[in-house]
């Protein structure tokens, strides 16, 4: 395999941003190419909250709003606070309330595990790359 070709026929796959419809292609493509290579490879699905920085802004927005109505409603105020440090904490967690209100994406990871050929008892090397193009910002 030529690292070379195989960047630019990677690189064909225009637009490839997470959880997209060609970021999918591209994954299936890797996995032909390890199976061109007589790898067994596997399509691994799982699903991202791609607007993490929104509900983490909406978070700190609510603590504000908290903040202010404080002042003339103390329990009301209160509360807020304490919604807002409770989803803060539930998404640090990985619970991810708000992040999943504002929508989900799914992805997929491409993986070769070692074969019963490659030797028992041998050590395994892990290369890791993200095939996906981001976007420019942070807030997708």
């Amino acid at each position: 395999m030529d690292p070379t070709e195989e960047t630019a026929a990677l690189a064909a796959f225009a637009e490839r941003r997470p959880g997209g419809e060609i970021e999918r292609r591209a994954a299936l493509h890797l996995a032909g190419r390890l199976g061109a290579l007589g790898r067994a490879a596997e399509v691994e699905p799982f699903r991202f909250n791609h607007r993490w920085a929104l509900a983490q802004a909406a978070a700190a927005g609510l603590a504000v709003l908290g903040s202010v109505v404080s002042v003339s409603r103390p329990v009301a105020g209160a509360a807020l606070v304490a919604a807002a440090f409770a989803s803060s904490t539930l998404e640090a967690l990985g619970v991810a309330v708000l992040a999943r209100l504002l929508g989900q994406r799914a992805s997929q990871n491409v993986s070769s595990p070692p074969s019963p050929a490659d030797g028992a008892g041998r050590g395994v090397l892990v290369l890791a790359a993200a095939y996906d193009a981001p976007r420019r910002s942070a807030i997708a």
